[in-house]
């Protein structure tokens, strides 16, 4: 492993061990995974069309979906860093229904889509009537995106169930 990749794998291993050691295991036994991995980051952010608190909602969603406990940290971390409310947090966790309506729509298509509800189809038409095609592209590539490390984790037998109660808003 490159002194670089070595660097920047141990920072993140330094913001929160629980959470990226895994990665680090990962790339230090297949060297280039962690490079490829940054060439993925650009694509897991993009955001044009659709607001933050919607990319951020279709995430959570996502993730609740997959059932990673530690990812839904990180997500829950990042969306605080990006100024997302608290309590819109703590509402997408607990109590969806006191969301705003566009909101609930984003995080219950993001869990729709992972978890391939069977009423997707209608899910689906419900956010390109609401918000058009260009969110509907984003929302549907941040659930996608969003899914990647908890199936990667599954994979390689790190992943923890998520247990709501322990997740910090």
């Amino acid at each position: 492993m490159a002194w670089i990749e070595r660097g920047l794998l141990n920072r993140l291993n330094k913001q929160n061990p629980r959470q990226f050691g895994w990665l680090r295991n990962a790339a230090g036994a297949s060297p280039g995974i962690f490079w490829k991995l940054l060439l993925f980051f650009p694509l897991a952010g993009h955001r044009r069309a659709a607001s933050r608190a919607l990319i951020t909602m279709a995430r959570l969603g996502a993730l609740r979906a997959q059932d990673c406990g530690d990812c839904l940290q990180v997500a829950v971390d990042y969306a605080l860093k990006d100024g997302i409310p608290a309590d819109h947090i703590q509402a997408a966790l607990r109590n969806a229904n006191s969301l705003p309506p566009g909101e609930r729509l984003a995080l219950d298509y993001g869990q729709a889509v992972a978890g391939s509800w069977p009423d997707l189809a209608a899910r689906v038409d419900a956010v390109r009537r609401e918000f058009g095609e260009a969110v509907l592209a984003e929302l549907a590539f941040a659930v996608a995106t969003a899914s990647l490390f908890p199936l990667a984790k599954r994979g390689l037998g790190v992943a923890a169930a998520c247990d709501l109660d322990a997740i910090r808003v």
